[in-house]
C-alpha cells in the first residue's frame, strides 16, 4: 500500500493490490500452517507406533514407567498399583500417558485444516484493518496521503 500511495495510483487500485496481497498472504500463511500442524500430528503417530513397540517388547518395563511417573505425582500403596491398573488396563490410554508423561508431547492438537482456515480467517480480519480507510478512495481519490497515514497508524 505504502507503494501504491507513493506513486498516487488511484484509490480503486490500491484496494485492489491491497486486497490481492492480503488474500495471497493469508493463504500462504494458512498453507504454511497447515503444512506445520499436519507434520506435528505425523511426529505424534510416529511416536505411538513407537510406544505400541515397546509395549509388546517390554511390558513390564514400561509398566514399571508408569508406576514410577504416578509415584512421583505423590501415589502411593493401593492407589498407586489401581492407578497402573487401570491406565495398563487399556492400551491406547496406556500410550497416551506414556506419550504424554514421558515425552510432554501434545496428544490432541488442532486439526491441520481447522487450524489453516482459523489463520486465513483471522490474518483477512486483522490484515483487512489498514486497508479499510482507502476503500473510501476507490469511489473518491481525494485526500489519499492522509488516508495512508490513517492506514499506518
Amino acid at each position: 500500500m505504502a507503494g501504491a500511495v507513493g506513486t498516487a495510483l488511484p484509490g480503486s487500485i490500491i484496494v485492489v493490490l491491497g486486497m490481492t496481497h492480503l488474500l495471497a498472504d493469508g493463504f500462504s500463511m494458512a498453507a504454511s500452517n497447515f503444512l506445520s500442524t499436519r507434520a506435528d500430528h505425523e511426529i505424534v503417530g510416529e511416536l505411538r507406533r513407537i510406544e505400541s513397540e515397546q509395549i509388546d517388547e517390554v511390558p513390564d518395563g514400561e509398566r514399571e514407567e508408569i508406576r514410577q511417573i504416578h509415584a512421583a505425582n505423590s501415589f502411593a500403596g493401593a492407589d498407586l498399583d489401581r492407578v497402573v491398573e487401570v491406565i495398563t488396563s487399556d492400551r491406547q490410554r496406556w500410550i497416551d500417558s506414556m506419550l504424554h508423561a514421558v515425552l510432554f508431547e501434545q496428544l490432541d492438537g488442532p486439526r491441520p485444516l481447522h487450524a489453516a482456515l482459523a489463520t486465513f480467517v483471522v490474518f483477512l480480519i486483522f490484515g483487512s484493518i489498514p486497508l479499510l480507510s482507502f476503500f473510501d478512495t476507490a469511489i473518491n481519490d481525494d485526500a489519499l496521503a492522509s488516508l495512508f497515514w490513517w492506514s499506518v497508524a
